[in-house]
C-alpha cells in the first residue's frame, strides 16, 4: 500500500505544480526523521487564496506519515507583526513501523508564519492539526500534530529554521504511539 500511496502523492504533486503559484519546497530532518513537503497556491484574490500541500515524513524507528491538504490563506491583520495564516484540513495516512495497524485521519487545523519587522529576516511559525475519533479511520482512533519553529531568511526566497514537532496517533486497540517527536533543522525554498 505504501508504494501506491507514494506514486499517488507523486502524481498529485506533479499536477499541483502545473497549476500552482507561490510554490514552496520544505525539507527538515534530524538523526531519526526526514520530512519533505510541497505547497502551492491556486490564486490570490487580494485577501488570500486557496492552498494545496502534500508531504511525507519518514521516521526510521517509528514509521511513515503522509498527507495531502487544502486550506485558505491570508493576512491575519496584525498591524505590528506581519502574519500569514492558513486554515483548513489535511488527510493523513499513518503507517507505524513494526505494527500491522495503520490509519487514516482527516485533521482540521491551522498554520502561521510571522516576521518580526524590527528584525526583518527573523520569524516564527508553527502549525496544529487534530482529528477526533469521528474523523479517524482504519485502525486510527485519534490523530494530533503540532510544531513550532524559529526561522532566518537567508534571501527572500529561502529560509533556514530550527523547530520542534510532535505527532501522536491513538489506535482502536487502545494503544497510543508517537509517530515523531523532537527537534529538527530545516530549509524552505519559495519559488
Amino acid at each position: 500500500m505504501s508504494i501506491r500511496l507514494l506514486v499517488g502523492l507523486g502524481v498529485l504533486l506533479c499536477s499541483m505544480s502545473a497549476v500552482a503559484q507561490n510554490q514552496s519546497l520544505d525539507l527538515n530532518l534530524n538523526n531519526d526523521a526526514v520530512r519533505l513537503m510541497y505547497a502551492g497556491s491556486l490564486g490570490d484574490n487580494g485577501m488570500g487564496g486557496l492552498g494545496l500541500d502534500a508531504g511525507f515524513l519518514r521516521n526510521r524507528d517509528k514509521g511513515n506519515v503522509s498527507h495531502v491538504g487544502i486550506n485558505v490563506t491570508g493576512d491575519a491583520g496584525m498591524r505590528n507583526l506581519p502574519t500569514e495564516v492558513a486554515v483548513g484540513g489535511n488527510l493523513y495516512w499513518v503507517d507505524p513501523r513494526g505494527s500491522s495497524e495503520d490509519g487514516l485521519a482527516v485533521a482540521l487545523g491551522l498554520r502561521f508564519h510571522s516576521i518580526f519587522p524590527q528584525y526583518n529576516r527573523l520569524g516564527v511559525g508553527g502549525h496544529a492539526y487534530y482529528a477526533p475519533a469521528v474523523l479517524s479511520f482504519a485502525d486510527a482512533d485519534r490523530y494530533s500534530e503540532w510544531a513550532l519553529r524559529v526561522n532566518y531568511h537567508i534571501i527572500r526566497q529561502a529560509h533556514v529554521y530550527v523547530g520542534y514537532r510532535r505527532i501522536r496517533v491513538k489506535f482502536d486497540d487502545g494503544g497510543t504511539g508517537t509517530a515523531d517527536s523532537g527537534v529538527h533543522l530545516g530549509l524552505k525554498l519559495n519559488f
